[in-house]
């Protein structure tokens, strides 16, 4: 087994945020089930019960970017 990357706590926590709030996202429901994109307001809502730890801009930045590439890859 490969070793587990390094990561430092920014990251870490950036992660944790976009699974959160992926675990909530919305879908649109027709013939099938599309996910939405998450937004600002997905993430306030996991640092609101969770706490803010890191700059709110980097947050959205990194959270939001992390979201498009999964998107694309859905």
């Amino acid at each position: 087994m490969p070793p587990e990357a390094e990561t430092d706590v920014v990251v870490e926590y950036a992660l944790s945020v976009f699974s959160a709030a992926h675990l909530v996202r919305r879908y649109v429901v027709g013939a099938k089930a599309s996910p939405l994109p998450l937004s600002e307001a997905d993430v306030t809502a996991v640092a609101k019960a969770h706490g803010l730890h890191m700059d709110r801009e980097l947050l959205d930045r990194c959270v939001l970017s992390v979201d498009r590439e999964w998107m694309a890859a859905v």
